[in-house]
């Protein structure tokens, strides 16, 4: 129609091209009874361009309607979002969309297999303009001959998913050769490793919800390991983007999911290894102390002798010697910990990892006190914020179990008393020095 006028914000967001529609909207509708401009992507307009429009849209002419398309209505101004009725368009259902390209194909004229259908309607992410975009291609790759899913694969360069469903049975089943082989295999094919790892997240979810509602699958695991492997591939996937060869990165990853890694997962290296030195070094301290009275008869017997005093001497350092091993792996114990969940933010959350480095950690009485000098003030209110506190506290209860957090300053004030005594002492010294060049005496 003539009076339906399409226009691009991406391509036209210059204020140049709003005065034009401006001059334009002046203009009676040509056949219609209303003339409608659609300006798609509108987020995409400049502030110069929609402080143009803005008059326009407050006083449109009487036989004028404008439509807004955008994916992203959060970065439209809110003075032209205010002047607007919005309506959100939701996606269709899968089954509708594999409902019209039967229709589509029908009416065609050509074959298109089932499964083809529900590959090509998933992959529109319940858009049908896309939907019909890729049947299209497909017919034109395909011709006349019966359309199948691995031609979709193809077309997009995705692994097909039987490739899917064996490399998640190579993850579950502890097979990191076969897992390493499929990786492989895609490289020399050309295949994207991204795009893989957002298909065969699609593939886990499927098989994750087809076992919480049919309670069986074809797969090895049980709903707790596909959860498990699921939330890893999230990570897998987040984390991707990062490296420099996704390829090594990917295949580390694998090694690690399907448990070939040696490395092992991090709630294992939590507590139980600090424990046996602990429980060595309790009996000493215990066995110890009852050597120290035996030194007390003797004492008395001998008089005041210095064979006596011998070991009393020896027996204090043996006494101390247990209570400071006692402390080492409780010391131990604490670093591992803290280095643990320091490991865990950096991953998750780099800004609190950042506000974390500058602080030290004091363990005890129930409570984990992170402590910052008085300098790292900063540090410790952005700490405080809400957000982060409540972050901070889900990792210290997985990692720590059920203990207080505590955020303060530290109470180590001696430091400005010492730079005062050392310079006093100087002084002194600098004046028995100066007394002594010039042979004369100091009056108070």
């Amino acid at each position: 129609a003539l009076d339906v006028i399409e226009i691009d914000g991406a391509s036209n967001r210059g204020i140049d091209q709003i005065r034009q529609l401006r001059e334009e909207v002046c203009f009676a509708p040509a056949q219609s009874r209303y003339k409608i401009y659609i300006i798609d992507e509108v987020h995409m307009l400049t502030n110069e361009a929609f402080n143009a429009l803005l008059k326009t849209l407050e006083e449109p002419p009487e036989r004028v309607i404008f439509i807004f398309a955008t994916t992203e209505p959060h970065k439209v101004p809110l003075t032209v979002l205010s002047r607007c009725q919005a309506f959100e368009f939701k996606n269709i259902p899968q089954e509708k969309i594999e409902t019209q390209l039967v229709e589509i194909a029908k009416s065609e004229g050509f074959q298109v297999d089932a499964s083809a259908l529900h590959a090509i309607a998933r992959h529109a992410r319940g858009a049908l303009r896309d939907a019909e975009v890729l049947l299209e291609q497909l017919v034109s790759y395909k011709g006349k001959s019966t359309i199948v899913a691995q031609d979709l694969y193809e077309v997009l360069g995705l692994p097909s998913q039987e490739v899917l469903d064996e490399f998640l049975r190579a993850l579950l089943s502890r097979d990191g050769a076969k897992a390493l082989q499929i990786i492989s295999d895609l490289a020399e094919r050309g295949r994207d490793f991204e795009l893989f790892l957002e298909e065969l997240l699609h593939r886990s979810r499927d098989v994750l919800v087809n076992l919480l509602h049919a309670k069986t699958s074809e797969f090895p695991g049980n709903t707790e390991d596909w959860v498990r492997l699921t939330s890893q591939l999230l990570e897998i996937k987040r984390s991707m983007r990062y490296a420099f060869d996704k390829r090594m990165f990917l295949e580390v990853k694998a090694l690690e999911v399907a448990g070939s890694s040696p490395t092992p997962p991090p709630a294992a290296e939590a507590r139980p290894s600090p424990a046996p030195p602990a429980q060595s070094v309790k009996p000493q301290k215990v066995e110890k102390p009852k050597q120290a009275p035996l030194a007390s008869p003797s004492r008395k017997k001998a008089g005041k002798t210095s064979v006596a005093s011998g070991p009393v001497a020896k027996a204090t350092p043996r006494e101390s010697a247990p209570a400071q091993a006692a402390e080492i792996p409780h010391k131990q114990e604490g670093t591992h910990r803290w280095q643990e969940l320091l490991e865990r933010v950096k991953k998750e959350r780099i800004a609190v990892h950042a506000l974390l480095t500058e602080a030290q950690i004091r363990e005890g009485e129930g409570a984990l006190v992170i402590e910052y000098s008085e300098e790292y003030g900063f540090h410790k209110d952005r700490l405080e914020q809400p957000e982060n506190l409540q972050f901070i506290h889900s990792l210290i209860r997985e990692i720590y179990g059920d203990i207080q957090l505590k955020i303060a300053f530290s109470q180590e004030k001696p430091r400005s008393e010492a730079p005062e005594k050392s310079k006093a002492e100087t002084l002194r010294e600098k004046a028995e020095l100066v007394r002594k060049a010039f042979d004369g005496e100091i009056r108070r």
